[in-house]
């Protein structure tokens, strides 16, 4: 069949939204995966220090475990930063999806502690290359207004894979639980294949007959002559400033004012989901809970919570997202994660400083920390993946947001790399690392407050023009 045979055959002239919906929901299952793969380190600390364990190791060498997956995020966007213009957003999803696959047929065979390394520093890779090009392909396949619905779809994805892992982590052995996730690694590689390209990107390399047959397929729709126009637009006014050279995009971020504004606004969002608090609970939950003990509710169980409370606030999130202020968004989830944080350093500082007995009050970690966590979906994690894409200019949108995943996955090899040796190795507790979470959530709801623009409802036109004042 011929491409003009193609056009025009896609349902209706009215169009659906059920077709973009659905192709969301196809792309947004990487993101189960890259949640499978993230809630996998938090029980699988417990089972690696256990003195049965199937890899022997240390505090040292589970530190370097979880670290291992932030090394990985820091070597992605080098990658795929020219990847994502040059290949399209597609076929980098696709290409980034096989280290994860790796990944876990490594683990299932592994039987030292490096080849876990080595397999989490892979599983990074994809982590990393998805979230550069991820949030890209949503916000560029979806209605203008829908986008922050469809943007948010991703981070529900995510957390429903974090929970997964946290119900069968503890449940099955090691080698049997990466055969699980490699099952499901390979199905959802399968359907990414199947996904349409961006029509930003087609168009972007001369293929306007592709985009238009990708549009026909995401609206459900045999008139998008309008929608094209717009998206034509809006690649030649950008590409007479493209570059094709990353060198080039990367002096325009940091010497053009409104690239500049754009950057700096996407990385402080990075700065509190690493140091704030909220990775280290994804990421350590487990261990959080063990230590302090609970009499009401199982430790085991705790994580659980955490897990559903993130799948519950991402879903509020898709819901109201395109509904509320972003900047109110920003100042709730802020002040209430700051408050959490205060709770957190407190409650573990009565137990390791003040030897105090206060399990018969666990119930106040674990509705803290779900409170942080549903804080911190609200505003901080759902509205920097969508902001990525509506703050950054289409000429250097892939290095922007790459060069965001960059900084995100050295704070992220420090958050990980130190809090157990902080915690155990140092014998400070959690008081004094979490003590450091409630400043830097404070001072960057403050920051963000200040420099983010209101977005909501606008187009990326007008989102450009508000940066550069």
């Amino acid at each position: 069949m011929t491409r003009d045979s193609e056009k025009g055959k896609y349902l209706s002239t009215e169009g659906s939204s059920s077709c973009e919906y659905w192709i969301a929901i196809a792309c947004s299952l990487q993101a189960f995966t890259l949640g499978c793969m993230i809630g996998w380190i938090s029980p699988s600390v417990i089972i690696l220090s256990a003195s049965d364990s199937p890899i022997k190791t240390t505090i040292e060498g589970i530190s370097n475990i979880a670290a291992a997956l932030a090394i990985g995020h820091v070597l992605a966007p080098f990658v795929s930063s020219s990847m994502i213009d040059k290949l399209g957003r597609k076929k980098t999803l696709v290409l980034a999806g096989i280290p994860l696959i790796i990944n876990w047929a490594m683990i299932y065979c592994a039987k030292d502690v490096w080849v876990l390394i080595a397999a989490r520093i892979l599983a990074g890779i994809s982590f990393g290359a998805c979230i550069c090009a991820g949030p890209l392909y949503l916000g560029e396949i979806a209605s203008a207004h829908r986008r922050g619905l469809i943007g948010s779809i991703g981070g529900v994805m995510l957390n429903i894979g974090i929970l997964f892992s946290f119900i069968i982590v503890p449940n099955l052995s090691v080698s049997n639980t990466a055969l699980v996730f490699l099952t499901i690694s390979i199905i959802v590689e399968f359907l990414i294949y199947l996904l349409p390209e961006s029509p930003y990107f087609l168009v972007m390399v001369g293929r306007d007959d592709d985009a238009e047959i990708s549009l026909e397929k995401l609206r459900c729709c045999n008139d998008v002559s309008d929608e094209l126009i717009d998206i034509k637009s809006t690649i030649i006014n950008s590409s007479t400033m493209k570059s094709n050279n990353i060198i080039n995009d990367i002096k325009k971020i940091f010497t053009i004012n409104y690239n500049l504004r754009a950057f700096i606004i996407t990385t402080i969002f990075v700065v509190p989901q690493q140091l704030g608090g909220y990775s280290t609970i994804l990421i350590f939950s487990h261990v959080i809970f063990k230590d302090a003990g609970g009499k009401l509710i199982s430790p085991e169980l705790c994580p659980i919570g955490v897990a559903i409370t993130q799948i519950i606030s991402a879903g509020f999130t898709t819901i109201v997202f395109d509904k509320i202020n972003r900047k109110k968004l920003i100042f709730y989830s802020g002040l209430i994660a700051t408050i959490c944080d205060i709770i957190i350093a407190f409650y573990f500082f009565i137990i390791e400083k003040l030897n105090i007995d206060i399990s018969n009050y666990s119930i106040v970690l674990l509705i803290s920390t779900m409170i942080l966590v549903f804080a911190f979906n609200l505003g901080f994690t759902s509205m920097q993946m969508i902001l990525i894409v509506e703050v950054y200019s289409t000429d250097i949108k892939a290095t922007g947001a790459c060069m965001t995943s960059l900084i995100g996955g050295i704070l992220s090899i420090i958050s990980f790399k130190m809090y157990l040796v902080v915690v155990e190795s140092w014998n400070f507790g959690h008081s004094v690392p979490f003590m450091g979470f409630t400043i830097v959530t404070f001072l960057s709801t403050f920051a963000l407050l200040y420099a983010t623009p209101e977005t909501k409802g606008k187009t990326f036109v007008e989102i450009q023009r508000l940066l550069a004042k």
